[in-house]
């Protein structure tokens, strides 16, 4: 399922009706973001960020982009903290691009190193294993 379709799911229940979420993303903005942070994000994501740019609620945060991104949910930020400011043991690694936290200090990510057809899975990146990632279904 594309993170478009299930954006536009979770958006219509009940517990994430008083979600926030953006004005969505321009092409030039999303260009801007791949390069400064050095993935292609896939398909799907990019559709998310043209239309919602990034979402927050009190059950589920997608870090994104738009003129209107809340600092908590800004994606270049956020991958940018991820891969420099914490301990260098623990970094994540260039290939993932970090689009949610889980509050305990891990990620779910895009592995960009996995793109095929323009579309690449959602790992789990824990931050204590430091060997890689779990592949969401």
């Amino acid at each position: 399922m594309s993170y478009l379709v299930e954006a536009k799911r979770l958006l219509q229940a009940e517990k994430f009706r008083t979600a926030d979420y953006g004005r969505g993303a321009t092409e030039v903005e999303i260009l801007a973001a791949e390069a400064e942070l050095g993935v292609a994000f896939s398909a799907s994501y990019r559709a998310f960020l043209r239309e919602f740019g990034w979402m927050i609620s009190a059950y589920l945060s997608i870090d994104g982009l738009g003129p209107d991104v809340d600092s908590a949910a800004d994606l270049r930020r956020s991958c940018h903290s991820w891969r420099e400011e914490v301990d260098a043991e623990i970094r994540l690694p260039r290939h993932l691009a970090p689009i949610a936290g889980d509050g305990a200090g891990n990620a779910y990510c895009l592995d960009v190193s996995r793109m095929q057809h323009q579309e690449c899975p959602v790992v789990f990146w824990d931050h204590e294993s430091f060997e890689g990632v779990d592949q969401i279904p």
